[in-house]
């Protein structure tokens, strides 16, 4: 019968915790009727106190997870404005070659007719081949 009188004093010990420490979260803790017994009192004031760290951190970590959010939304907007700048670029350069490559085709058509004879299509002096960018 020795494990029995642990277990009972395990469960009075439970049953002895306030009814305050389970108030919801933005309700301040306070006693009704000043604590006469100083065991009580001091429960009473380590419930308060523990109730305002509680909030303290459940603010804490809403605060850090609204940083957190605000961090990866500011990172996909600056990812996404990277590749819109990239596209463009990559668009511009795709035009520059393509200008390029017709330019090259329309002078090597010049420079083949010239040699073979017909010099009404050479390119007048000074004029050279087209130049890359």
């Amino acid at each position: 019968m020795r494990p029995v009188l642990p277990l009972t004093l395990a469960i009075c010990t439970l049953m002895a915790v306030p009814v305050q420490a389970q108030v919801p979260e933005q309700t301040p803790v306070a006693p009704t009727a000043p604590a006469e017994d100083p065991a009580v009192a001091a429960r009473v004031e380590a419930n308060r106190v523990q109730a305002e760290l509680a909030q303290d951190a459940a603010q804490s970590t809403l605060a850090s997870r609204k940083a957190h959010d605000d961090a990866v939304r500011a990172a996909r907007t600056k990812s996404e404005s990277d590749e819109a700048a990239y596209m463009a670029a990559l668009s511009a350069h795709r035009k520059d070659v393509a200008k390029y490559d017709a330019e090259q085709a329309e002078w090597e058509k010049i420079v083949a007719a010239c040699k073979q004879g017909d010099r009404k299509l050479c390119p007048p002096k000074g004029k050279t081949a087209p130049k890359r960018k």
